[in-house]
């Protein structure tokens, strides 16, 4: 079995308001390798954090950010 993320899309989440990830190329050819960068806090963990729960089977996903 072959898994393919080819793009993620999260929403109020964090400090994630509406954010779209593509993990493909121009040629819609899906990437060997991804990099997220931004500042601190601007939500790269969180992105991670969210592909490992959707990879381990969680389907559906509630975070409380009482901060």
């Amino acid at each position: 079995m072959k898994l393919e993320l080819r793009s993620i899309r999260v929403k109020n989440c964090g400090p994630l308001d509406d954010v779209r990830v593509e993990f493909y190329g121009e040629q819609g050819m899906t990437l060997p390798v991804c990099v997220l960068a931004g500042a601190n806090g601007s939500g790269k963990t969180t992105i991670l954090e969210l592909i490992v729960w959707l990879i381990n089977g969680v389907t559906a996903l509630v975070i409380n950010d009482d901060s």
